[in-house]
């Protein structure tokens, strides 16, 4: 993942279930350990619901992470402002690389 990240600017995932979110998560949260932080990763699933479901278990180990002391809260803010969720497929073509799940 640190050579995706470093390489591509924008890293987009396809699939929003547990995989999806999963892999958008540790790319996040690497895209601030490796100081990378203009990177940006947007993830799409044509089910809105399941959008929202990602997003809130993707906040749940962001949360647990400033709980456990691994993460900021300004880090936080930062993974927060370059994750995006979309059910609009035409907002991937801004991605370096697409990663299906």
């Amino acid at each position: 993942y640190k050579t995706i990240l470093k390489r591509f600017s924008t890293v987009g995932v396809v699939g929003s279930g547990q995989m999806g979110s999963g892999i958008a998560y540790v790319l996040e949260v690497n895209i601030i350990k490796i100081r990378v932080s203009q990177n940006k990763v947007i993830i799409f699933d044509n089910n809105k619901t399941q959008l929202e479901k990602s997003n809130k278990y993707i906040t749940g180990l962001l949360d647990k992470e400033i709980q456990k002391g691994t993460l900021k809260a300004e880090d936080n803010d930062k993974i927060v402002s370059n994750y995006h969720n979309t059910t609009n497929i035409e907002d991937m073509k801004s991605c370096n690389i697409v990663i299906e799940v």
